[in-house]
């Protein structure tokens, strides 16, 4: 096994025994992501941390479901127009990742080859909103900037649970079709958890050679599960057992269905 591949199996089993207890708490994080100064949401995403695992839903394009579970180190997909399943580990994600960043290294194009490892200069700033204390992180290089507001939430252990499932779903978009290495969002991510912060919104901005694209993200958070959560929740475990299983790597691949509803998804 390789120095890397050891390296990660250690940080896995180090986070796995620390995110069981983070994510015993129960919460859901609404999403919305803006294209450049659009007024309404190319994307709509609805994450539920229940019982130890994550279900990340894409609510517009075309519908499907994530599943996280640290646990066990893996990720399920299902997609809902193809009734198709799939699952890849944690451990698997990250041999992928790292033969994709070695290729990318290797490779002529300077945009990616900085976002497989970002410099960023960090600025930090607290700032009251109607009474309530919120932190702007602002770090930026040459090839991307974020700008991004964060909270303090009621529940510390949340940090934990929201940095490790934003951790790893960039690792598992970063394999799909159209992915982008995640060192960026890693950063963030980092950035945010040392100061115990969960962030309310995200604005990035990519200046790749030949076009500039701004993304904007709001997310709203909640400390209760409703009904209808877990109802998806238990809707998301039907089509487990429903639908025919596809092997990851052709099923990451895949492009997504198109729908009369909006066509831009977002994994974020």
């Amino acid at each position: 096994m390789k120095v890397p591949q050891i390296l990660s199996c250690i940080v896995l089993a180090a986070g796995v025994q620390m995110a069981a207890t983070a994510l015993a708490l129960d919460f859901r994080v609404e999403t919305d992501v803006f294209l450049g100064t659009e007024k309404d949401p190319i994307a709509e995403n609805l994450t539920l941390f229940s019982d130890g695992q994550v279900y990340d839903f894409l609510l517009s394009g075309s519908p499907e479901i994530t599943i996280y579970d640290p646990s066990r180190g893996q990720f399920k997909l299902l997609d809902t127009e193809r009734k198709l399943r799939s699952s890849v580990s944690t451990q698997h994600l990250l041999e992928m990742l790292e033969g994709m960043e070695s290729h990318i290294v290797k490779g002529n194009d300077t945009f990616l080859r900085a976002m497989v490892n970002p410099k960023f200069e960090t600025k930090v700033e607290e700032f009251d909103d109607n009474g309530e204390t919120r932190v702007r992180i602002t770090m930026s290089s040459k090839e991307i900037t974020y700008k991004v507001v964060g909270e303090r939430p009621q529940h510390a252990e949340a940090v934990h649970a929201y940095r490790q499932f934003a951790d790893y779903f960039s690792r598992f978009n970063a394999v799909r079709l159209g992915g982008l290495p995640p060192g960026a969002r890693l950063a963030l991510d980092q950035a945010l958890a040392e100061r115990s912060l969960i962030p309310i919104e995200i604005e990035r901005t990519d200046s790749a050679p030949g076009r500039k694209l701004e993304v904007k993200s709001r997310h709203l958070i909640n400390w209760i599960l409703s009904k209808q959560d877990r109802q998806r929740i238990t809707e998301a475990g039907n089509y487990l057992a429903e639908f025919k299983e596809l092997d990851f790597d052709e099923h990451r691949l895949m492009p997504p269905v198109k729908t009369a509803s909006k066509s831009t998804g977002s994994r974020r």
